[in-house]
């Protein structure tokens, strides 16, 4: 019997991990974020730079993970990005365990039971799988985050609070779980007949605050401006929508929250019948724990969603994670509650069949790239053949780089020679680069899909050659060569704009 039970979350476990790993070896270049924290990460790695120096608004945890595992492993994508595969690899024998907690299965219920049908919508869900081989500190800020809230389901405040700290320690929005770990864990503790006293509430605090004060010491060592006064400049929305992005940001959000659990006509079909299972049991069987639970899931769902689309946050699809773990619950529900209203055994089959198949095939497609979700690597193919190119030239090489950023840095190596110089406008760029008087050729690297030919023209009006010296699947890098560089010009630059 025991075996049995274990056999179906076992497979699907080792469905989950195959998926997570065909997307951790799936060729795609860094995200900006990413590459972000992937350099401060090899920074720590190969400089010992553990402070992480320099303009970081993001708390160190998952950037350490990432360092270790370029210690360990190496300096390379594959690297940056594990930390973040095993985070969502554990995050699934999460959401199995809080669902056991949440809504035990019964008799007879073993292969369509709320904690199997959730683990099955974790281990394919493709918000899940395009979110696991990512660098970015999310995936192992939601890991922590559903430790705490099965930690506290289990009457563990004290470790409940310790694991919500370091979702904090992860990425500040770990607190967006707070007020569902506190509702949910005193509910707990009243059906269980546990003290839901104000001791348990200081164990809490405890395991928290023993995070977060060791965060504290660690920003004042740093010399640079504090982590969260830079979170606060970079990520405070600052007021509410306005009337003219009431129905873009309720367009953005609804069309990421489409491919949550599969492609859109799948999620929407497994969201209505959460929704109807919801209702269903509100009206026949409100007065159960579990109905409980799930109103409390769904409150937490609103206020969230309210939160994000009336209050001016980014619309990035990342911020959607931590709703994932709660419409996975809610929607394992109401499949469990379909397969138990289907009488025949034949149509439960062809039900899970169905499902499985549908499931695995979204899974499948977000490990190699299919959906729209974070997708922003896509757009930098080729910019590892750029930074290739451009390691090739001399010593201290002048590249010009609007556009790119931390993206091409990471990707020229710690330890380039080349000088990056960023400006912001056209003018500023020719103003400069008739001042520095060298004969050497430089270059100026542009993504495809920008227009930067007004960038060029200014450049040949002030004199310069502009030549095409590397072109990739969306990059361009032109050689500059200056004007008194060329024959049949002697006269030094003026250091004078055109």
């Amino acid at each position: 019997m025991i075996l049995r039970d274990r056999f179906f979350p076992l497979v699907l476990l080792l469905v989950g991990v195959g998926l997570r790993w065909h997307a951790l070896i799936h060729d795609v270049r860094f995200h900006p974020d990413e590459a972000l924290f992937s350099t401060f990460a090899r920074s720590a790695a190969v400089k010992g730079d553990w402070l992480l120096p320099g303009a970081l608004d993001k708390p160190p945890l998952a950037i350490y993970a990432n360092a270790l595992s370029q210690v360990l492993v190496g300096q390379s994508e594959f690297a940056a990005r594990l930390p973040g595969t095993l985070a969502s690899i554990l995050l699934m024998a999460l959401i199995y365990a809080l669902a056991k907690s949440l809504y035990p299965a019964k008799e007879g219920q073993n292969i369509a039971s709320v904690p199997n049908l959730a683990l099955l919508l974790m281990a394919c869900s493709p918000f899940a799988i395009a979110f696991s081989a990512t660098a970015l500190t999310d995936g192992l800020m939601l890991t922590c985050m559903v430790a705490a809230l099965w930690l506290v389901m289990r009457g563990n405040w004290g470790g409940s609070g310790l694991w919500l700290g370091l979702a904090f320690a992860s990425k500040t929005q770990g607190l967006f779980y707070l007020p569902l770990i506190l509702l949910l864990g005193y509910f707990s503790a009243a059906m269980h007949s546990r003290k839901s006293s104000l001791i348990t509430l200081l164990r809490f605090a405890a395991g928290f605050g023993s995070v977060v004060l060791m965060l504290l010491l660690w920003d004042s060592a740093r010399p640079e401006v504090s982590i969260f006064t830079l979170a606060t400049i970079n990520n405070d929305p600052g007021r509410l929508i306005r009337a003219n992005e009431i129905l873009p940001r309720l367009t953005a959000w609804v069309g990421y929250v489409s491919q949550m659990l599969g492609d859109g006509w799948l999620t929407a079909l497994l969201l209505s019948i959460a929704g109807i299972g919801v209702l269903y049991r509100l009206v026949r069987q409100a007065r159960q724990p579990q109905t409980i639970v799930d109103v409390l899931l769904c409150a937490y769902l609103l206020g969230y969603g309210w939160l994000h689309w009336l209050v001016a946050f980014n619309t990035y699809d990342r911020y959607l994670l931590p709703i994932l773990p709660v419409l996975i619950l809610l929607a394992a529900r109401g499949l469990n509650m379909l397969v138990c209203w289907l009488t025949s055994s034949f149509a439960k089959a062809l039900l899970m069949i169905f499902l499985g198949a549908a499931l695995l095939l979204g899974g499948f497609q977000a490990s190699r790239g299919g959906f729209v979700i974070n997708q922003e690597g896509e757009l930098y193919r080729g910019i590892d053949q750029v930074a290739d190119y451009l390691n090739q030239q001399p010593v201290a090489t002048v590249i010009y780089d609007h556009w790119l950023g931390w993206e091409l840095d990471y990707y020229l190596g710690v330890w380039h020679d080349k000088r990056r110089v960023y400006y912001p406008t056209p003018r500023a760029l020719v103003v400069d680069a008739l001042q520095l008087c060298e004969i050497g050729t430089r270059y100026f690297v542009a993504p495809i899909r920008e227009a930067h030919y007004v960038w060029l023209e200014a450049l040949e009006q002030a004199g310069f050659e502009v030549s095409v010296a590397l072109e990739t699947s969306g990059f361009r890098v032109y050689g500059l060569i200056p004007p008194w560089s060329q024959p049949g010009h002697s006269v030094p630059c003026s250091g004078a704009p055109p």
